[in-house]
């Protein structure tokens, strides 16, 4: 295997420091330090702190939502697919690198003073909404919006469960129950009865 290029080593050793410790708390020097390039090199490939948050924040969105569509593509019916979502998330949280939603922690930090990470974090959960409606959309699924906003409200919440206490059994105990109610159509009946919006 080829060796890394500096900047995958400092990319590589940031969204792993910002992952454990967060933004603010992370400096250049330990981004140095771990990624053992000067800080010539650094400030060669990104001009700023921000610049490098920004780097990463890309970076990772377009591995998550690659390795995301990808799982689901491994799948013919709906759900399966609806299945495959929910346990690529749950291979996640059993992951030892998990510690939550980075884009929700840099919104966290960001969000109100920054608009260039704000729109980094709002496209990242906005994309991964689209791709759930996407695979309902394509097995012509009633009300797929709605049906949609279940499911990918369902898995924001099992991250931050998750992340908080650490606590994936709920989610897992609901995977079945889940993949019922999407993959069969029952929120139909819930919008006959009044029950949707």
């Amino acid at each position: 295997m080829p060796e890394k290029s500096s900047k995958d080593r400092i990319l590589d050793a940031s969204e792993k420091l910002f992952n454990t410790y967060g933004f603010h708390a992370v400096g250049i020097d330990k981004i140095q330090d771990i990624s053992g390039v000067s800080k010539v090199t650094m400030y060669k490939h990104f001009g700023s702190k921000k610049d490098l948050i920004l780097a990463v924040l890309t970076r990772r969105d377009e591995r998550f939502q690659r390795s995301l569509s990808r799982r689901a593509s491994e799948q013919s019916s709906l759900e399966g697919k609806i299945g495959a979502l929910i346990d690529w998330h749950l291979e996640w949280f059993k992951s030892p690198d998990f510690n939550g939603c980075m884009f929700a922690s840099a919104d966290k930090e960001f969000g109100k003073t920054d608009y260039g990470i704000k729109a980094i974090t709002k496209s990242h959960k906005s994309r991964i909404y689209d791709l759930v409606k996407s695979i309902f959309d394509g097995e012509g699924v009633e009300n797929s919006a709605l049906q949609a906003s279940i499911l990918f409200l369902l898995l924001e919440g099992a991250i931050t469960e998750a992340a908080v206490t650490g606590c994936i059994e709920h989610f897992e105990n609901s995977r079945q129950c889940v993949l019922n109610f999407l993959s069969r159509g029952l929120t139909t009946d819930c919008d006959r009865q009044g029950m949707m919006p």
